[in-house]
């Protein structure tokens, strides 16, 4: 594809991971803290949380992000919900 004088120069598909990890990092802590909070506001006697706060977070993140960014979300993801477990 070819550089036009008025757009930007494409970036290489691999440039955005330079800042993707610390973001993903980032929404890792989030999520784990959200699922916290949410155990926190649960009834006490019950062995399972009534409102999984980390559910709202998860979708609004991927819904604002770039599809490219997603796996390293849902692997945030997951590993913050493996240590909350």
């Amino acid at each position: 594809m070819a550089h036009t004088a008025g757009s930007p120069p494409p970036t290489p598909p691999a440039a955005h991971l330079g800042s993707a990890w610390p973001r993903a990092l980032a929404f890792g802590a989030a999520y784990l803290g959200s699922a916290i909070l949410g155990a926190q506001l649960s009834l006490k006697p019950l062995p399972f949380v009534g409102f999984w706060l980390p559910s709202g977070l998860f979708a609004s993140v991927l819904l604002r992000s770039d599809p490219r960014s997603w796996p390293g979300l849902t692997l945030a993801a997951v590993v913050a919900n493996l240590a909350f477990d």
